[in-house]
């Protein structure tokens, strides 16, 4: 109807932030949609290696060194503001730590009044350090880094075919899809490595205090979905945030999903978020 015929759905993923990870996911809902859903992703800046993939996004930025998570934001806001055609209103969807950059979008980006929805799949929107995942990764970071860069560097010569296994080997035990792998090989760089980890850095560092102000502000056009055994977002943030915010859409899993929904679940959470899409009450 015409109410949809201008709307469309911006993937914002988490770290390690390659939208390839998000293919079969972005399929799923295009299909849900009865393919009549405009979806747009965009891969984290400096996390792309070739001139054909640059050329695909050229809202990348090619570069060796990291990129701090306030550089991710301003990039986000950059793509937003020269991909999305102006008579577009926007569904943003933000897994992890693109939850956190979602927020931010609506609180700075000059489309905010554009943007209708915000979908925040097990979000890292507070206190990352003190999370379990985050209490083992931040030392890593702070200390470790150099080493786990040279172990993927190592890693890196070794022969393709020797490498995928090991891949394969690491995703044993989940619906992986080769999707998945092809895209894990492309990070096994020292360049994509020191890139995640950088950025991993600057999450423990920034996100820390909800940000309740621009929750409350625009607490009707959030919906919140935690998982039950997500150690980057525990349950207590789930609880402490219902119970902040008991008017708002803030749901714990029920149905196993993990932190990584990617790497097993896509085409079940593209359901579920196709039926909140679908639910959306009528915007100006």
């Amino acid at each position: 109807d015409e109410s949809s015929s201008n709307l469309c759905a911006v993937i914002i993923p988490g770290n390690p932030g390659l939208i390839e990870y998000y293919d079969d996911f972005i399929i799923s809902l295009f299909q849900w949609s009865g393919k009549t859903l405009p979806i747009y992703g965009v891969s984290h800046a400096g996390k792309l290696k070739n001139k054909q993939d640059e050329e695909a996004s050229p809202e990348c930025t090619i570069c060796t060194g990291t990129y701090s998570l306030q550089e991710q934001i301003k990039h986000k806001q950059d793509y937003i503001e020269n991909h999305i055609p102006p008579s577009m209103k926007i569904v943003l969807i933000g897994h992890s730590i693109g939850a956190y950059i979602a927020l931010k979008l609506l609180k700075e980006s000059s489309r905010a009044a554009d943007i209708v929805k915000l979908i925040l799949l097990f979000p890292t929107i507070e206190r990352m350090a003190a999370t379990p995942n985050g209490r083992i990764i931040t030392p890593i970071v702070n200390y470790f880094k150099w080493f786990a860069v040279s172990t993927v560097s190592v890693v890196s010569y070794l022969p393709t075919s020797f490498t995928r296994l090991l891949v394969r080997w690491w995703f044993s035990g989940k619906n992986t899809t080769n999707s998945v792998v092809d895209t894990t090989m492309k990070l096994l760089t020292s360049d994509a490595s020191n890139n995640c980890l950088g950025m991993a850095y600057c999450e423990m560092q920034e996100v820390q205090d909800l940000d309740t102000e621009v929750i409350g502000n625009n607490l009707k056009k959030i919906i919140f979905y935690y998982g039950s055994s997500d150690q980057w977002a525990p349950v207590s943030y789930y609880e402490e945030l219902k119970s902040r915010f008991p008017e708002g859409e803030i749901y714990l899993c029920q149905r196993g999903f993990e932190h990584a929904f990617v790497l097993s679940a896509s085409v079940e959470v593209a359901e579920m978020v196709w039926g909140w899409i679908e639910g959306m009450a009528p915007y100006e």
